[in-house]
């Protein structure tokens, strides 16, 4: 079973270790910190079944008529969060992925939860697909582990 949350705060205990770490990157010397990695057990073992980089989506907000609107940022905005990827992190998170036999994604996200915007990094010609939090919610339910060859840990059991 998953770690739950242990305190009562939600402090980002590893940015110190984050930014030591970085500061020392080498082109010999890397590290990647992955956001998440979303897993299954089958047989007892747990398995990956997707890669999650995440990034907070900076959504414009205005009121109309007197209630709140969230405005979604242009093409632009999300074009240059796959260039950005595309400068050797997503490079590196689509190896880690492969590693694990599972895809990779960005998943950004309003500050409110309730838009995800989820781009599949080997399957770029997909785009960006626009959900509610439900429709996300059951994305991530639905998603399963790929077949692997015989004597991976998945046919250990």
């Amino acid at each position: 079973m998953a770690k739950g949350h242990q305190r009562d705060d939600w402090e980002q205990r590893d940015r110190a270790y984050q930014e030591w770490r970085h500061g020392k990157g080498s082109a010999a010397l890397c590290a990647q910190d992955l956001d998440c990695v979303e897993y299954r057990y089958m047989g007892g073992h747990p398995i990956p079944v997707a890669v999650l980089e995440l990034t907070r989506i900076d959504s414009l907000k205005a009121t109309l008529d007197g209630q709140q609107v969230i405005s979604i940022p242009p093409q632009t905005y999300f074009d240059r969060i796959i260039e950005r990827y595309g400068r050797g992190q997503g490079k590196a998170v689509m190896a880690m992925a492969q590693r694990l036999n599972c895809c990779a994604y960005i998943v950004g996200y309003t500050e409110d939860l309730s838009i995800f915007h989820v781009f599949n990094l080997h399957r770029p010609h997909f785009g960006w697909k626009r959900w509610s939090q439900d429709q996300y919610w059951d994305w991530i339910k639905g998603l399963r582990p790929r077949q692997q060859a015989a004597g991976s840990i998945r046919d250990s059991s």
